[in-house]
């Protein structure tokens, strides 16, 4: 089932994956459902990956626990 087929509200996604990364899935999103919010969450923050993902479409990116209050809100 395609992202655009199972229209979420919003995705919550992990910036590193086993299988995949957030930066991959947001792609994924911008061209199948651009409309759908993404919010990227991390453990490791790095300026250059918020970057390339608020560029890439994201909403926010978020640093796991300590914006997990925001995320919420």
């Amino acid at each position: 089932m395609s992202f655009r087929e199972a229209r979420p509200h919003a995705v919550v996604t992990d910036m590193r994956m086993p299988e995949s990364d957030g930066m991959a899935l947001l792609e994924q999103l911008a061209a199948e459902s651009p409309e759908t919010p993404v919010f990227c969450i991390t453990a490791w923050p790095q300026w250059e990956a918020s970057a390339a993902a608020i560029q890439g479409g994201a909403r926010e990116y978020l640093k796991w626990p300590r914006d997990l209050d925001r995320l919420i809100a």
